[in-house]
This record gives structure tokens, C-alpha cells and sequence, in this order.
């Protein structure tokens, strides 16, 4: 049985006359938080609630690239180049994509630095996501395309594999407490980011050495097909 109480009094909140405890408006609220966060659920339920919420949004992200992808091809074989809109739209995508993680992971940074006693703490900690997304949204805009991607995404790992340590050095509840006491509700937090941090690491460095390999290209084109016909054939041609 679950027992409510009043926050400022401690008094008991009981139903009244037969009435219900909550209001239909929050018993509503209560329902979706529940089914939002997946209280109602066992660890595994839960899981399949982050899995499935992380292939969706691959989905969005995936037809985002493709869109800017196609119209960058489209407008390169133009006159005129590539439009500044797409170019704004391709580092807005990277930005979105990649940002919201690290938003994420500097809103877990805020949860272990901002002092326990902090004004309006849980409001800073929100602020800390929102400021650091909309950061790398400016900062994207900066950068050319080409590094957009890579720099962003080994800001991000070297930001979600530093957490752990952070969380260590601030609070007990580290991998070497919360594995060792079966705590894995707390352990997984950490986990679950310095697998980011070693996906976001190797997306950054297969990026880079996608870079490094077409300049390479550029300067020894593959010859045509006439340059590599047999001598009678280009003899026949002359």
C-alpha cells in the first residue's frame, strides 16, 4: 500500500468520505509519468523502453542525413555550388544529433558538481543540458562542414568517458561500490555512457580517417578507361 503525505505538515493524506486520493487530472499525470519513465516495469521492460526509443530516434536521424545528403549531391553538379541553407541545415543535423547526448551527459556533469544546497539546483541542472546543446549549435555553425561531425563527436566522448571518473571523485556511488554491491540501477548510469563514449570515439576516428584517405584520392584519380585500353586499340583511335 503506497501512503501519501503532506510536504510541509508530514500530516497523512487520506482518501476523504470514500473520495479517491488524487484528482482524475493527477491520477492522468501520475499514468503517463509512469508510463514515461516505465515505473511500472521490471529492469527488462526498461531496457526495451531505451532500445527501442534509441532505434527510433536513429531513424530521425538517419533520414535527417540523408535528406541534406541528396540535396549537397544534387547542388554540386550545379553552377553555383552548394546553398548556404544546406550547409546551415547539415551542421544544425550534427549539431542536433550529436548535441542532445552531450547535452544529456552535461546535465549528469551539473547533477555531481553543483553543490547539494544550490538554489534552485534541479532548474540548473536543466540549464546546464539546455546551454550546452545550444553551445555546440553555435559552435557547429563555425566550423566547416567537414569538421563538424568529427569534432563534435570527440568533444562528446571525451566528455561521457570523463563521468564516470567525475562521479567517482564525487559521490560513492562509483562502478567499484555499485558493482561489487550489486547495484546495477546506479552501475548501468555509467555503463550505458562510456558505451557512448567508446561509439561516439570510433564514429569520431572512422570519420577522420574517411578525411585523410580522399585527398589521397583527389591526387591519383583512377585513370579512364581509354588510358588503360591496350596500344592497338588507342593506335585504331588515332
Amino acid at each position: 500500500r503506497r501512503l501519501s503525505f503532506d510536504g510541509a505538515s508530514g500530516e497523512l493524506l487520506t482518501p476523504v468520505n470514500g473520495q479517491p486520493l488524487f484528482s482524475k487530472t493527477m491520477t492522468l499525470n501520475r499514468t503517463m509519468q509512469s508510463i514515461h519513465m516505465g515505473i511500472f516495469a521490471g529492469p527488462f521492460v526498461r531496457w526495451l523502453y531505451f532500445f527501442t526509443g534509441i532505434l527510433g530516434t536513429a531513424m530521425i536521424a538517419t533520414g535527417m542525413m540523408l535528406w541534406t545528403s541528396k540535396r549537397r549531391q544534387k547542388q554540386e553538379r550545379t553552377p553555383e555550388g552548394v546553398s548556404k541553407s544546406v550547409n546551415v541545415i547539415e551542421k544544425l543535423n550534427a549539431a542536433t544529433i550529436v548535441g542532445l547526448p552531450v547535452g544529456i551527459v552535461a546535465y549528469l556533469w551539473a547533477n555531481r558538481l553543483l553543490p547539494v544546497d544550490m538554489l534552485d539546483r534541479i532548474a540548473w541542472e536543466n540549464h546546464a543540458l539546455f546551454a550546452t546543446w545550444f553551445g555546440m549549435m553555435l559552435y557547429a555553425q563555425r566550423r566547416p562542414i567537414e569538421k563538424v561531425w568529427q569534432e563534435l563527436l570527440t568533444y562528446g566522448a571525451v566528455t561521457a568517458a570523463l563521468l564516470p571518473l567525475v562521479n567517482g571523485l564525487t559521490t560513492n556511488k562509483h562502478l567499484l561500490n555499485t558493482i561489487p554491491n550489486g547495484d546495477w540501477a546506479a552501475a548501468s548510469v555509467d555503463l550505458t555512457v562510456f558505451a557512448f563514449a567508446i561509439i561516439m570515439a570510433y564514429t569520431a576516428h572512422k570519420i577522420r580517417t574517411r578525411a585523410k584517405a580522399e585527398p589521397k584520392q583527389r591526387r591519383n584519380p583512377r585513370r579512364t578507361s581509354i588510358e588503360k585500353a591496350p596500344a592497338p586499340i588507342l593506335e585504331a583511335a588515332e
